[in-house]
């Protein structure tokens, strides 16, 4: 279901991109044959990354959870 929230849609927009940031820092970082310095920048990072990802996700489930309109209502039925 398409939301017709343009706030909401515009938090799941961005908590995807953090996620999906988040996720490829994270591979880079484990997959990383790198020397130390390179590690510690890269582990600086994903912890980074990480933030903006639960920053994110925070704000889009603030939004969400503060909704009062019938979509809100609708999607909780469908669960």
């Amino acid at each position: 279901m398409t939301s017709s929230c343009a706030v909401r849609r515009k938090l799941a927009e961005e908590f995807a991109t953090a996620a999906r940031l988040y996720a490829e820092s994270a591979i880079r970082l484990a997959c990383s044959e790198r020397s130390a310095v390179d590690y510690v920048y890269l582990r600086a990072q994903t912890i980074e990354a990480q933030g903006r990802s639960d920053v994110a996700f925070r704000d889009f489930n603030e939004h969400v959870t503060s909704h009062r309109c019938e979509e809100t209502i609708a999607c909780r039925r469908e669960d």
